[in-house]
């Protein structure tokens, strides 16, 4: 075999195209999601492009759309930042000097041993210790660590909820999400799946494959994975090698990809889960999942930020004016006992600055921030309901409800469920306000026009209609031809109406609920709380 040239390992060719290639990657990716998201809106129901309707969706878009641009514009930046620091780093302790070459120069592809000034990306990427040095960044101080513990946590979570959720809505290219949480950031890849929330309020399967809506896996098989993750992570600052960084680095995110497995019932034995006999049976068997998942992210959230409070607390003396610890020997100023409250605040100030320490750890703490945001924002305008969000987080006190059946179903849901094919869902509750004395008539005798008065109910595509209401032309379907998932969609995307102050209230309790568990439970409980109500409240 020919011999390697040596000035191939000095050359910028792989370094170049080892970064070009994962920004095709990215790029790809939200490609990829934008023409799903185009489809899905494409394929919505026409029952859903009513004026009232239309209007909040557009109004709810364009805030994720909005928060989907932030995210994607600071975590490239945070990247790409990252990316020039560590050079910079490594070219001052190398040659003394910066680059002044720029990246299109003769010289950049294979620049000479003498060259100063010349881009040395080849050697960049030979002399430094990717593995030690990200490994240092995340876990070699406890209030970085604090952040990484935040994300992983985080993003095991809500992989459970991508796979339970893609699979129920029929979201396309549902790995891609997944995928891109992982190489650009878990509030990008949030974002983006609330916009296609949005987009699918209901099932984009057929009509015939209903039924497999109705079946769940077993609740164990989307814990293990969330269980395991965590272990690895909680695991990851007691070793020193580089392989078992490796190991305990890798882990969480391959373990996402598990329940994305497990939700596809082609791979999946159906005898590893059940078949339930309602929708809301069906959503409510997710509830454990979440519960579980919080607590063990919740006592992972307490350990890394004990420690790192601990770690960054200064001792209870120190020299006179100064926040320092106290030396005997060479502090010449009189010893001082520190108040609490400055000890505190300054163990908190030094666990908020660490974002502005290192790059790395910088990319990680904007993207745990910006994922808390898009939570709070997705809990507002979908006024999540705070007692599902307290029983998804693992609340004590709090229990899953049976169904979610207490509003009646406008005209606009039995429309929707018509074109959306929803009209084989199991009822929820049987019915109870028709009397015998109105019988309802087939479709095929009706005639053109409006209904005569003696005529009281009409049945419409396994919806029994009434029309004993006041008001002339609406009409309530009876609890027989309700569906609740169509009637929790209506309810989020304003169908039921509501005073403007209550909207606001509402917005502003699930927003402020979302933030609380940020702070006191980390980012996974709150994960937990805010997707685990949107799957359960339904």
């Amino acid at each position: 075999m020919a011999p390697i040239d040596p000035s191939f390992y000095e050359s910028n060719l792989f370094p170049i195209s080892l970064f070009s290639t994962y920004a095709v990657t990215v790029a790809a990716l939200l490609a990829l999601i934008a023409y799903s998201l185009y489809n899905a809106y494409d394929y919505m129901p026409t029952a859903l492009r009513t004026r009232h309707l239309a209007h909040n969706r557009t109004k709810n878009l364009v805030i994720m759309g909005g928060v989907a641009a932030v995210c994607i514009g600071l975590n490239s930046y945070s990247i790409i930042e990252a990316l020039v620091e560590s050079y910079s780093i490594w070219i001052l302790k190398a040659e003394g000097a910066l680059p002044t070459t720029s990246i299109w120069h003769s010289t950049t592809w294979y620049p000479d041993t003498h060259d100063v000034g010349a881009l040395r990306l080849g050697r960049w990427m030979q002399d430094v210790d990717w593995i030690a040095e990200l490994s240092f960044a995340l876990g070699g101080r406890a209030r970085d660590y604090f952040y990484a513990a935040q994300l992983s946590s985080a993003t095991l979570i809500w992989s459970v909820f991508l796979a339970v959720e893609g699979r129920r809505r029929n979201i396309q290219f549902t790995p891609a999400y997944l995928l891109l949480a992982h190489l650009l950031g878990l509030s990008t890849a949030s974002s983006l799946l609330a916009i296609a929330l949005l987009l699918t309020p209901v099932s984009r399967s057929a009509p015939t494959t209903s039924g497999r809506q109705l079946w769940s896996p077993n609740w164990a098989l989307l814990t293990a994975p969330v269980l395991a993750g965590l272990a690895c992570t909680t695991l990851f600052p007691y070793f020193d090698s580089n392989f078992a960084h490796i190991i305990l680095g890798s882990l969480p995110p391959v373990l996402t990809f598990v329940p994305l497995l497990v939700m596809h019932t082609d791979l999946t034995p159906t005898i590893w889960g059940k078949k339930h006999t309602s929708l809301a049976e069906a959503h409510a068997s997710y509830g454990p999942i979440f519960r579980v998942s919080s607590l063990a992210s919740l006592l992972l959230h307490l350990s890394v930020t004990s420690a790192a409070l601990v770690f960054n607390t200064p001792s209870a003396y120190s020299s006179a004016g100064r926040t320092t610890d106290y030396d005997p020997i060479w502090t010449t100023h009189d010893r001082v006992a520190l108040p609490a409250t400055i000890r505190i605040s300054t163990a908190v100030s030094k666990l908020l600055g660490a974002v502005s320490d290192n790059p790395v750890v910088r990319k990680v703490g904007w993207d745990v921030l910006l994922s808390a945001a898009t939570f709070c924002i997705w809990s507002a305008l979908r006024r999540s309901d705070v007692h599902d969000m307290l029983a998804s987080s693992g609340c004590p006190g709090f229990r899953f409800r049976e169904a979610h059946d207490s509003h009646p179903l406008t005209a606009v849901a039995a429309k929707l469920a018509k074109s959306a094919g929803l009209t084989d869902v199991h009822p929820s509750s049987s019915s109870s306000s028709s009397s015998p004395s109105k019988t309802p008539l087939s479709p095929s005798k009706r005639g053109r026009g409006r209904p005569r008065k003696n005529e009281t109910a009409t049945t419409i595509n396994d919806f029994e209609l009434e029309d004993d209401e006041p008001h002339d032309g609406e009409f309530v379907p009876t609890a027989k031809g309700r569906v609740p998932e169509v009637e929790h969609e209506l309810e989020q995307m304003g169908g039921n109406g509501g005073s403007d102050a209550e909207i606001v209230a509402e917005e502003a309790e699930s927003a402020a609920l979302a933030w609380g568990m940020c702070i006191f439970g980390g980012l996974g409980v709150a994960a937990a709380g805010v997707w685990g109500a949107e799957v359960v409240g339904r």
